[in-house]
């Protein structure tokens, strides 16, 4: 980074910062590495992609990570939506995993996210948020398409 200028520099610092919190807030912890495997979700006419950042083994266990190095902490709606939609993902396509094996770290914060769980509320919310987008999407693209004709 010192030798770097502009948004390079400015991105070698942030990748070094976030490399420090996570070895300050989850170095202690040993991971057997996995390959991370994209998936998917489908909701009616919405498919959401998932790819967690780490599939790793501790301690015998499988588990699926995704890493926030947000300014600003993530709110709880945010992460119960994404460990669900993780929790149900790795459930539908790469068998059984409970819910603590599916895991929001916050990295700036040390803190680590869990408790996804098999039939929640939440997913119900987000199967709705889906119908909504598929509801509403039409609408949303028929300008798009006014202007690219005229």
């Amino acid at each position: 980074a010192r030798d770097a200028q502009g948004g390079t520099a400015t991105r070698l610092r942030n990748n070094a910062r976030v490399v420090l919190q996570y070895e300050q807030g989850f170095g202690s912890r040993v991971f057997e590495m996995r390959p991370v495997a994209k998936m998917r979700l489908d909701f009616g006419d919405v498919q959401v992609a998932l790819v967690p950042d780490l599939h790793v083994v501790e301690r015998g266990k499988s588990k699926l990570i995704k890493l926030s190095f947000g300014s600003e902490e993530p709110n709880e709606v945010e992460v119960r939506v994404v460990v669900q939609c993780l929790y149900e993902a790795a459930n539908r396509q790469m068998g059984e995993f409970s819910g603590n094996a599916v895991s929001l770290f916050d990295v700036p914060r040390a803190t680590e996210h869990r408790g996804a769980r098999a039939g929640a509320r939440m997913l119900r919310e987000i199967e709705a948020a889906c119908d909504t987008i598929a509801g509403i999407w039409p609408r949303i693209q028929e300008p798009a398409r006014r202007k690219k004709t005229s």
